[in-house]
């Protein structure tokens, strides 16, 4: 099959989130797979147009903001999708979260290529992230008041477009999939949940920690390690973590916290880790490849997932999982789908740090435990959480759409 993505953000745009690693993890399996896969995304950060990286090819428009739809990217991403199609006919369009929008808005009626959606977030999810904020920042109600009449005109005039014109939708956790079926008013037969997978060959628990990690970041050998990674965003929790960590040192005082990942809080953050007097105890360690984040996951006795945010699935946590990490994370969304409560993982309510405390004290002070959870965590994310499950769903799905226009 020939199979375009259009999506605004790739692992190159120096982000770690779900979307861009489930655009990864799925094209590169197709292509494995001896399919073609095209991806077509805004402005690369240097200014490159092209470029292949296994096997994948991906376009980046010019003169288009990185990582932000636009009117600008729509109108260059359709004009490059016609030219590629007349060289090489494309099977399916794979959109990317709201990526297909402004194909299924202008250019569907011409080209007839059938869309799959993948969702990565929904109307009523952004919903209740923002909620999950309100409650524990009680000022931050006027800024949500002065976003809601935008985001309701959004889910009218393109979330609505890109999920009930599209072939077929797909959620990443059966959380999403209920959500989306109500919110959307799909039929149970154009939605289907395919778990998103992970690569759990690559990650995998290490028999031998990558010790050099610690005197590169100049970490005591013996001290815990506490490990996050996502966007440094506040939807993202990390002021909560970083508010649990502080008190948590107090317990378990040979403890250092890492966080992986760029975003626009990190000056904030830089703040916070300052006036609590934790600077020594907390390493920023900007953007990891994601091919790298293995290193770091075998490299922590315990993985932190604070999120705010209402999640589609929670990409990092799974992979954490997969390394045979014992997890902590926030109840939200999709999460759930991965970590089964207090037993391959813990699971605390999202505005709740002295919680999220509680279980970071259990755990580092309780090996044994951290051992059968991370054991067990292993277990799920091979026989759960695959990437070759996944891909094997998703070409279900693509192949029932191209037979039918055959």
């Amino acid at each position: 099959m020939n199979i375009c993505c259009l999506v605004r953000i790739t692992v190159v745009h120096e982000a770690k989130g779900g979307m861009e690693v489930h655009v990864k993890t799925m094209s590169e399996g197709l292509v494995r797979l001896g399919h073609r896969v095209t991806i077509i995304s805004t402005g690369h950060p240097t200014g490159v147009e092209h470029e292949e990286r296994g096997g994948v090819n991906t376009y980046f428009c010019r003169d288009t903001v990185p990582g932000r739809y636009s009117e600008t990217w729509g109108q260059a991403s359709i004009k490059l999708l016609y030219e590629l199609h007349a060289a090489n006919p494309f099977d399916i369009i794979w959109g990317e979260g709201g990526g297909a929008y402004y194909y299924l808005r202008s250019a569907q009626r011409n080209l007839k290529i059938p869309v799959v959606t993948f969702l990565q977030g929904s109307f009523i999810g952004d919903l209740r992230s923002q909620f999950a904020e309100i409650k524990f920042n009680k000022k931050l109600i006027f800024l949500f008041a002065k976003r809601f009449p935008k985001r309701i005109y959004d889910y009218l005039t393109r979330d609505l477009i890109y999920t009930r014109k599209a072939d077929a939708v797909i959620a990443p956790s059966k959380e999403c999939k209920r959500d989306a079926m109500v919110e959307y008013f799909l039929r149970k037969g154009k939605i289907t949940d395919s778990i998103n997978g992970i690569d759990v060959q690559r990650f995998k628990p290490f028999e031998v920690k990558p010790v050099g990690l610690f005197d590169k970041l100049k970490i005591e050998k013996n001290d815990f390690l506490l490990f996050t990674a996502s966007r440094l965003t506040r939807e993202k929790g990390i002021h909560i973590l970083i508010q649990a960590f502080s008190g948590l040192l107090n317990t378990v005082p040979n403890t250092t916290l890492l966080i992986a990942g760029v975003g626009p809080a990190q000056k904030q953050l830089e703040q916070q880790i300052k006036e609590m007097g934790i600077e020594n105890k907390v390493h920023l360690l900007g953007h990891i490849e994601n091919d790298n984040l293995v290193n770091y996951y075998n490299l922590c006795d315990l993985f932190v997932y604070p999120t705010l945010r209402y999640e589609s699935f929670g990409i990092s946590v799974a992979e954490a999982m997969a390394c045979g990490r014992p997890v902590v994370a926030a109840k939200s969304g999709g999460v759930s789908t991965s970590i089964d409560n207090e037993v391959n993982g813990f699971l605390y309510k999202p505005h709740k740090p002295g919680q999220l405390e509680s279980l970071c004290v259990r755990l580092l002070t309780d090996p044994q435990l951290r051992k059968s959870i991370g054991k067990i965590a292993r277990h799920k994310a091979e026989k759960y959480l695959s990437s070759n499950r996944m891909i094997k769903d998703v070409l279900c799905v693509f192949q029932r759409l191209s037979a039918k226009t055959l």
